[in-house]
C-alpha cells in the first residue's frame, strides 16, 4: 500500500472522541432499542492501516492525552498498541512510562516463514524480538498478546507448534489464533473449520493461554485483514 503519512496527535484522538461520541448517540436509542447496550469505547487497540511504532512520538502523546483524568481517562489495561516488530520501538515504548499492553503480530516462530509472511522479521529477527519482549515485561506489569493467523499450508502443521512453544515458553504472554481472512487477489486461501479446530486441539499443549478469536464482516470484505486492500483497490 505504501507510506503516505503519519497521522499527527489530534487525528489520533479525534478518532476515539467521535467514537465516544457515536457510543452516546447508540446510547441515547437504547431506550427505544433494548438491543443496543453500547454506552462508551470500553476498549482501544491501535492497529490497522499503519505501524503505531513507526509514529511512536504521536501515539504516546495521543495515549497521555486520552489517560488523562482531565479527558477520557482511558484505562491503560483497556488500551493495547499493537506492532509488526519494530523492536527498537518496543524498548522505546517500554522506557516511555505510558503506560498500555503490547500486542505482538507472530504469525511464525520459524524465521525462514517468517521471512516470508514479514518482510519485517529479515531487520529485527525472532531472537531479537524475543529480546525485545522480555525486555517489555521486565520494565511493565502487562503481559504481552501475540497474534497468529493462521495460514492453512503455511503455519498449521506440528513443526510450526514446536517452535511456538520454544519462542513463547518463557514469556508472560497470551495468543490470539486468528483464521486468515482472504481478500481480492489472495493466493492463500481461509483455513476449514476442521483445519482450525485440529490446529486449536494442538494449540491445547501450550503453556500459555490461547484464545480463537473469530472475524465478523468477511461477506463484506470487512473483516480483519480485508477491509484496507478492498478500499484501496475502490479507491
Amino acid at each position: 500500500m505504501g507510506l503516505i503519512r503519519n497521522l499527527s496527535v489530534d487525528e489520533i484522538v479525534a478518532q476515539i472522541v467521535i467514537a465516544e461520541l457515536e457510543c452516546k448517540l447508540f446510547a441515547k436509542e437504547s431506550t427505544l432499542n433494548a438491543s443496543i447496550r453500547v454506552t462508551r469505547v470500553t476498549n482501544l487497540v491501535f492497529m490497522g492501516m499503519g505501524e503505531p511504532l513507526d509514529n511512536l512520538d504521536n501515539v504516546l502523546e495521543a495515549l497521555r492525552i486520552i489517560q488523562s483524568d482531565a479527558t477520557l481517562a482511558f484505562s491503560p489495561r483497556r488500551t493495547t498498541v499493537s506492532t509488526c516488530g519494530i523492536v527498537p520501538g518496543i524498548i522505546s515504548f517500554a522506557d516511555s512510562g505510558v503506560r498500555a499492553k503490547l500486542a505482538i503480530s507472530l504469525n511464525s516462530a520459524i524465521d525462514e516463514k517468517r521471512n516470508s509472511l514479514m518482510p519485517i522479521n529479515r531487520k529485527y529477527p525472532l531472537h531479537e524480538l524475543k529480546q525485545a519482549s522480555l525486555y517489555y515485561l521486565r520494565k511493565t506489569n502487562f503481559r504481552i498478546t501475540y497474534e497468529y493467523v493462521m495460514l492453512p499450508e503455511h503455519n498449521m502443521g506440528k513443526a510450526d507448534l514446536i517452535a511456538l512453544r520454544k519462542f513463547v515458553g518463557d514469556l508472560s504472554c497470551k495468543i490470539n489464533f486468528i483464521p486468515y481472512n482472504p481478500g481480492p487477489g489472495s493466493t492463500i486461501g481461509s483455513p476449514t473449520s476442521k483445519q482450525v479446530d485440529d490446529f486449536m486441539q494442538m494449540a491445547q499443549s501450550l503453556p500459555q493461554a490461547i484464545m480463537l478469536r473469530k472475524s465478523r464482516g468477511a461477506d463484506v470484505f470487512g473483516a480483519c485483514g480485508q477491509l484496507s486492500n478492498n478500499t484501496v483497490e475502490k479507491l
